[in-house]
């Protein structure tokens, strides 16, 4: 798919999600979707607009976590957004402290709080969610458990095209701790 139609159905369904939300805001799965679809379009975005829409994407992933806690797939996507800005390049952080007054903070700590929500509620839900347990745990300096984490997530069956990109992130993250 070409950057340009790729960038215009992103738009298009941030549109709808958006609208999903107006006339549900009550609907956590309607939430977790308008995040999802306005963190993909910030990647056609400048990096302070990404930031900026940063803010509003978590707030809706809170709010599907508010409204349906049971749900392992919102928790685990507060983890990402938790992972990402803890990983945040220092570039990309002195561009948010020169624009914005309070730029996002997390820790690697809070993302895998997260993700450990979502493996209580469904134990193994999510191939991508293992593997970020692994890799915050390495953030953390906790190499043994990261390893444990990674190993599991390569024992994991891939089920989706998503389990197969966190499948060969997995094996690269294995080869570079040396497992």
């Amino acid at each position: 798919m070409m950057a340009d139609e790729r960038q215009r159905l992103l738009e298009l369904a941030e549109k709808s999600a958006a609208t999903s939300v107006q006339l549900k805001g009550d609907n956590a799965p309607a939430r977790r979707f308008y995040g999802i679809a306005m963190n993909a379009t910030g990647e056609f975005s400048t990096t302070s607009d990404y930031i900026a829409k940063s803010y509003k994407v978590k707030e809706q992933w809170l709010k599907a976590v508010e409204l349906d806690p049971k749900d392992p797939n919102a928790r685990h996507l507060i983890g990402r957004w938790c992972y990402d800005v803890a990983n945040m390049s220092s570039f990309t952080r002195n561009i948010a402290a020169m624009v914005f007054r309070t730029p996002p903070t997390s820790s690697f700590e809070e993302a895998l709080k997260h993700f450990k929500a979502a493996e209580d509620l469904k134990p193994g839900f999510w191939k991508s969610n293992v593997l970020y347990m692994g890799m915050c745990q390495y953030q953390l300096g906790r190499t043994d458990e990261a390893k444990a984490w990674i190993s599991k997530a390569i024992s994991m069956p891939n089920q989706t095209s998503d389990d197969e990109v966190a499948h060969k992130e997995a094996i690269s993250w294995k080869s570079w701790l040396g497992m």
